[in-house]
């Protein structure tokens, strides 16, 4: 990954902030300087993709049609394979731990798809199943996914949907994305 988050805290000195932002340019790094902030820059940003992604399985969507559709545009993931890749179960703390510092709305059915995952031990590739079944590391649609989504759907009032296509797909994911850099910068 060549982006590289340097996070300045209150007390980080000036010459220390420039030779590691010289470090990082040496080794390829894109370097950028970050505030101490939940998530700092790539998590924050990340948390609206994720929630979005989420609220689209409810939708009705399909894992396999939301990673098809970010994929088309360039990316190497979706947010559903990108998740199993890196643990449902480190998703899932990350929200319990919001919710116990009450940094989360007032919600029960947000990212409630991460939840149900992980409380089912659903954790992605390292169980075999999360938004996919696994063989190895290859992907393969998983029907108890979206009946999982489907029951989150019912339990939440959130209406299914058929025909959601990937315009909107990706205008769901990646807008908040950018809404939150320009609140970042």
């Amino acid at each position: 990954m060549r982006l590289l988050e340097v996070v300045r805290g209150a007390r980080t000195a000036p010459d220390v902030l420039a030779t590691v932002m010289r470090a990082a340019r040496r080794i390829g790094k894109v370097a950028v300087v970050s505030g101490v902030c939940y998530g700092f820059i790539g998590n924050r940003m990340l948390e609206s993709y994720m929630r979005e992604a989420d609220f689209l399985l409810m939708e009705g969507v399909p894992p396999a049609q939301i990673d098809a559709a970010i994929e088309g545009l360039g990316l190497p993931m979706g947010p559903c394979r990108m998740l199993d890749l890196a643990g449902l179960d480190v998703a899932a703390k990350v929200m319990i731990e919001r919710r116990h510092a009450g940094g989360l709305p007032d919600d029960p059915s947000y990212r409630a798809p991460v939840q149900a995952m992980f409380e089912r031990g659903r954790l992605g590739q390292k169980t075999g199943a999360g938004y996919y079944r696994y063989e190895g590391r290859k992907p393969s649609s998983d029907p108890e996914c979206v009946a999982i989504c489907a029951e989150l759907a019912r339990r939440h009032g959130i209406t299914q949907r058929d025909g959601v296509d990937d315009a909107e797909i990706v205008e769901h994911c990646l807008y908040p994305v950018v809404n939150e850099g320009a609140r970042i910068l």
